[in-house]
């Protein structure tokens, strides 16, 4: 009797439970509407984990294009490779040449299991947009060979980056201290008697705080066309130690009233260091939905500003810190608010992140 009780009371709680789902195909409705998307996706997560998540990456197509390219960011924290046929698909029928960097950015995550070829079509395409092969190389360069990985920088060599203008061949290109044997061997290339423009912007485009080595190759060699670039990338990681690496050199001597007023900006962002989202974070699958780059106009070839925003685990949104040492405007104050899809778990729970933004 006591096992029949217990069967009912099952049977019945699966009833129960079967009952509340919602129907997937309203939420991709409700998830293809600008206004109502981010309550379709927490639906979509929350009832149907990773098979809500598969829903949202075969729809996200069909959004504006900005909030496409957030929930790309969202996807970057998390290995992908099951959904390798899905933005294989995306990419396929993509109406825009961003909407394809943010693709390539995906793909090229798991670039190590995706056949070549889906990357250097684009590689070797001249008539692309130059952050379209980049992205592109940054899949290929997962293999790890000091032949693909002078490839890359052999692109790179015509790599434009303008923290001013808001111009970064890099934005999509996946590339990070994460893939250490590319880190290491871009860093090294700028301790030799040539250093190309390739292996600079590549390298201060992965360097984090703690690089300072880098930085002083850099010095030696006097390649003091990038220092304004150098001080920028400080800002932005936080890298106090970068800052002073430099002020304490005499070949930057030029630039220590930049560099002055670029440190207490760096010292604030290093506050938050050890909390924000890494690339491939362990422990999460998706990364809060938030576009990560603004729009301004900086000053002296300077980017705008920076910021770190906090999104809650209701998906609140919030800037902790603003920076804006050398001027200009932004649009961070203003973008930065409201609520948003939180980052969520390997138990699929919703959590806190930080997330560093930026307004060229």
């Amino acid at each position: 009797m006591v096992f029949k009780s217990l069967l009912f009371t099952t049977l019945l709680s699966l009833a129960c439970f079967a009952q509340v789902l919602p129907e997937r195909e309203e939420l991709v409705k409700k998830f293809m509407v600008e206004s109502t998307s981010v309550e379709a996706s927490r639906e979509l997560v929350k009832h149907f984990q990773m098979g809500g998540l598969r829903t949202i990456i075969r729809n996200m197509g069909q959004l504006p294009y900005q909030r496409a390219l957030a929930y790309g960011e969202s996807l970057r924290y998390m290995d992908l490779s099951r959904f390798g046929n899905d933005l294989n698909t995306n990419l396929s029928n993509a109406d825009g040449p961003q909407t394809r960097a943010m693709y390539l950015m995906l793909l090229a995550t798991i670039g190590r299991t995706i056949a070549p070829a889906t990357f250097e079509v684009f590689v070797d395409n001249a008539s692309e947009p130059m952050y379209i092969r980049l992205a592109a190389a940054s899949g290929i360069i997962k293999v790890q060979n000091p032949a693909i990985y002078d490839r890359f920088l052999a692109l790179a060599n015509d790599a434009v980056v303008e923290p001013g203008t808001g111009k970064n061949d890099f934005q999509f290109a996946d590339i990070g201290k994460g893939n250490i044997g590319f880190f290491l061997y871009c860093k090294n290339k700028l301790d030799s008697d040539e250093i190309s423009h390739g292996a600079i912007v590549t390298t201060l485009a992965m360097i984090g705080a703690d690089d300072v080595d880098a930085y002083e190759y850099l010095l030696k060699a006097k390649e003091k066309k990038y220092f304004d670039l150098m001080i920028d990338r400080a800002v932005k990681v936080g890298g106090v130690q970068l800052l002073e690496t430099m002020q304490a050199n005499k070949v930057a001597k030029k630039w220590r009233d930049k560099i002055s007023q670029a440190l207490p900006a760096a010292r604030a962002i290093a506050e938050f260091n050890d909390k924000l989202l890494p690339l491939k974070k362990d422990g999460l699958h998706m990364g809060p939905v938030l576009t990560t780059v603004g729009s301004g106009a900086g000053t002296e070839g300077f980017s705008a500003a920076v910021a770190i925003a906090k999104i809650s685990a209701s998906g609140e949104v919030s800037i902790l810190t603003h920076q804006s040492p050398f001027g200009g405007n932004d649009n961070l104050q203003t973008f930065l608010s409201g609520t948003t899809f939180p980052a969520h778990n390997k138990e699929w729970q919703p959590v806190d992140s930080y997330v560093l933004v930026i307004a060229p």
